[in-house]
């Protein structure tokens, strides 16, 4: 096989945006499960281990995490049996909770949740590509089989926290979240184990890369890959679109492959030294293929910006890359594998491990009503208005040139995020708003240590006058607005930073489009639109009952 350079180029891209949601999937996991000594490592495998407190800007492991449930993880072993996962009653029916089953490829092999199966718990058990087993056979004290195409299994659990106070009851229900091999159940009368059952018999596994790496060093990228892939076998669906991979090198063959992981079973790792030796997987790959990894990074690269930029333009839901859940969901949107697996590499590359849309969608704003990025970065020192004016709303401005208007009180830009009089997300769990740095997608640092607003936070919200919500989104607090800077203001960086609006069980109207989004509104451009403009007949007309002015309003 030859290809001409931009052949090569265009092969290499397409086969990293196919192979990014394994390798990233194994950088998580080798964090969490296998590197002791990452700073984040939470445990081995087959246990159900817990974060007992909400992620902080501290958390630097999963892109676009979330504040608003405590996590819980488990890295499932499915090689030679099943596992069961036990989840608890909760303490009360609307409590949302989610077991979130991922495998490997990042698919989204199902989902346990208050959602699907209520709040009243259960034993679920999870099987391989291996088993044999019916997986419609009714057996004792199981209420589902869940397949799993890999031979390793993620699974991540959220458990909605209402409040600060809330805490040791979700601590709770996270000690009745258990995991218990199926032959130990069995041998346990059908019942889950109390003691977690060490993991035996695990790989030899190879480092993992960081994300800047990923991004960087394809040669040791592919290196790893294929590596991963001996346990994370291409599905029948997906043959045909990687033969062209692995006819040029990039990916081992299905008999490589399929021997690399029979001899891990008898853990045998001979050939795995020999076949992932960076002398041997050079030599596998033909010249144009070296030549290529250049130039395929900058072509990644250039995809990625035009696709985000393509999709920040646009209001339409469907038309965002956030599309998750099974194999058969996914692939089914598109009409090209090529176009399913670039808009699949980016989803992962911005929101890893996100829910399939029935269970949680997250609508991004990455720009203002003007079409512009969002950025906390100081403003210029006037804005322009159409005429002059010295209508109470313009007073202020009597001394300023035509055409002018006086900078707000903040030198960073400010912005209001406002939800129309009944028009709060519509959802049968909870909606969230968070704030995040771009471009790497975590929680800003901030002195209050507020990275969120959400709705279990509305009884301490201030609405308007008319029923309307009005958030702040700015870096300084807004000093002249004091008894909305505890309730009300989202801290902001002074730099780029985008949002999303989580939602939790959403209603049809969330994706259908008979909900919209509202506007993100630049009032340090356009103050005549802010709801708070400060000194105008507007803000005095919206101020909430028992909201002071101070004296300078």
């Amino acid at each position: 096989m030859t290809l001409s350079h931009s052949q090569a180029v265009e092969l290499v891209k397409e086969a990293y945006m196919w192979g990014y949601p394994v390798v990233d999937n194994y950088r998580v996991n080798h964090q969490f499960f296998i590197d002791k000594n990452s700073g984040f490592y939470m445990g081995p495998f087959d246990r159900v281990l817990h974060r007992e407190r909400v992620l902080t800007s501290d958390d630097r492991v999963v892109q676009l995490p979330n504040s608003d449930t405590l996590y819980s993880v488990c890295a499932v072993d499915l090689r030679t049996d099943g596992f069961v996962l036990t989840v608890p009653k909760m303490d009360r029916s609307d409590r949302y909770y989610s077991v979130q089953l991922t495998d490997w490829h990042c698919f989204n092999s199902d989902c346990i949740s208050s959602r699907t199966v209520g709040t009243n718990g259960g034993n679920y058990l999870l099987v391989g590509p291996s088993w044999t087993g019916d997986i419609n056979a009714q057996l004792p004290n199981i209420n589902k089989v869940i397949r799993i195409d890999t031979d390793f299994c993620f699974t991540l659990y959220r458990t909605q926290l209402f409040n600060f106070n809330d805490l040791e009851n979700v601590r709770s229900i996270q000690a009745g979240y258990l995991g218990t091999p199926y032959k130990v159940f069995c041998e346990n009368n059908n019942t889950p184990s109390q003691t977690p059952i060490s993991p035996v018999n695990l790989p030899q596994w190879m480092k993992a890369l960081t994300v800047q790496q990923q991004e960087t060093n394809y040669f040791e990228y592919f290196r790893l890959l294929n590596f991963v892939l001996t346990w994370v076998p291409i599905h029948p669906t997906e043959k045909a679109f990687c033969k062209q991979f692995q006819d040029c090198g990039l990916i081992f063959t299905d008999g490589e492959l399929d021997l690399l992981r029979r001899n891990s079973l008898n853990n045998d790792y001979s050939a795995h030294t020999l076949l992932f030796n960076s002398d041997s997987f050079s030599k596998r790959l033909p010249a144009f293929i070296h030549e290529a990894f250049a130039d395929a990074v900058i072509a990644v690269n250039q995809f990625k910006r035009d696709r985000r930029e393509e999709v920040s333009k646009s209001q339409d839901l469907s038309n965002t890359f956030m599309v998750f859940g099974d194999r058969k969901l996914v692939l089914n949107r598109y009409k090209s594998l090529e176009r399913c697996f670039a808009d699949f590499y980016l989803a992962t590359v911005c929101a890893i491990y996100g829910q399939v849309r029935e269970e949680s969608i997250y609508p991004a704003i990455l720009r203002d009503s003007d079409g512009e990025l969002l950025s906390g970065a100081p403003s210029s020192t006037t804005v322009a208005i159409s005429k002059p004016s010295l209508h109470e709303d313009h007073k202020e401005d009597i001394n300023l040139p035509y055409g002018a208007k006086a900078n707000p009180t903040s030198s960073s830009t400010c912005y209001e995020f406002t939800f129309q009089a009944n028009a709060l997300p519509p959802v049968d769990a909870f909606w969230s708003l968070t704030l995040y740095t771009t471009p790497d997608l975590f929680f800003y640092p901030n002195t209050i240590n507020r990275w969120l607003l959400n709705s279990t936070m509305m009884d301490d919200f201030v609405f308007n006058k008319d029923g309307s919500l009005t958030f702040f989104i700015q870096h300084a607090p807004p000093l002249e607005h004091p008894s909305l800077v505890k309730s009300n203001w989202l801290p902001a960086p002074e730099g780029n930073f985008e949002l999303i609006l989580r939602c939790f069980a959403p209603k049809p109207a969330v994706w259908d489009g008979t909900w919209r989004v509202p506007e993100i509104i630049n009032t340090t451009k356009h103050p005549e639109k802010s709801v708070y403009y400060r000194g105008s007949v507007r803000f005095r007309e919206h101020i909430p009952q028992g909201v002071a002015l101070d004296q300078n309003l």
